[in-house]
């Protein structure tokens, strides 16, 4: 099955109606710059090198989505469900990810310095050779994450599950 595409206007004239499920959406390159979008459906969408700058996505599902590449600077995606995600190269700085669920999630190369992780649960999440400078973890979950080459410079870790994780 093809994927649906969608252009930005349409898009956003279907959230400002009610619709939130846009599942599986073809949105390449797309500007969603500084809108509210939360709890909207994003699942299995391609996002790849989208400018998310700013965006609101409080509570949003993006499991299984394609983000590579993607700007999302200063993104609030607390509670969003990034399970099995793509985010290689993912700008992240300063993003809001608190509560989110990023289990599997493939972070390798992603810029999150600054981010708050707070109580979100990166179980078998691969953050390989990924920016963590200052970004706040407490009560995060990282059971079983690669961390491998990661840049933790001014990261606590000491109340942060980090069983099983790869650090070296």
């Amino acid at each position: 099955m093809a994927p649906k595409q969608l252009t930005r206007e349409e898009l956003l004239l279907r959230y400002a109606e009610g619709e939130r499920d846009f599942t599986g959406v073809y949105l390449k390159e797309v500007d969603l710059s500084n809108k509210i979008l939360s709890r909207i459906i994003l699942a299995e969408a391609n996002l790849e090198r989208a400018n998310l700058t700013g965006t609101n996505f409080l509570g949003a599902n993006f499991r299984g989505a394609v983000l590579n590449q993607a700007r999302m600077y200063n993104c609030n995606l607390s509670g969003a469900n990034l399970v099995d995600t793509q985010l290689w190269r993912v700008d992240l700085r300063r993003a809001y990810l608190r509560g989110a669920n990023l289990t599997g999630a493939y972070m390798s190369e992603c810029d999150l310095s600054g981010a708050n992780l707070g109580d979100a649960i990166l179980k078998l999440a691969r953050l390989r050779d990924a920016n963590l400078t200052e970004v706040r973890w407490r009560g995060a979950d990282l059971t079983e994450a690669d961390l491998r080459g990661a840049k933790l410079t001014g990261v606590d870790l000491t109340q942060v599950s980090l069983e099983r994780a790869l650090l070296l």
